[in-house]
């Protein structure tokens, strides 16, 4: 299912039929950055298209937080590339 080597996600089958994606960036409470946006509708994309799965499980790394939101840090290059 997921073949796509990803940079801030992490995704596996845990048991069959079923699917997780795991935002995987736990230093930054799990914010999303453009890259991140990215992989996730890939990611989402190949869930949606696999027949056999019956459920998905997203989820963020660490104990701290699911996801704080946008990171505005301002650290994502292609990001500002991509918006202005």
């Amino acid at each position: 299912m997921f073949d796509a080597a990803y940079e801030t996600l992490l995704c596996d089958a845990p048991r069959p039929h079923v699917a997780r994606i795991v935002l995987n960036r736990e230093k930054q409470m799990n914010a999303y950055n453009w890259r991140m946006t990215q992989e996730l509708q890939a990611a989402l994309a190949a869930y949606r298209d696999d027949d056999d799965l019956r459920a998905l499980i997203l989820t963020g790394a660490g104990g701290r937080a699911f996801c704080t939101g946008g990171d505005i840090s301002g650290v994502d290059a292609e990001h500002g590339r991509k918006v202005r």
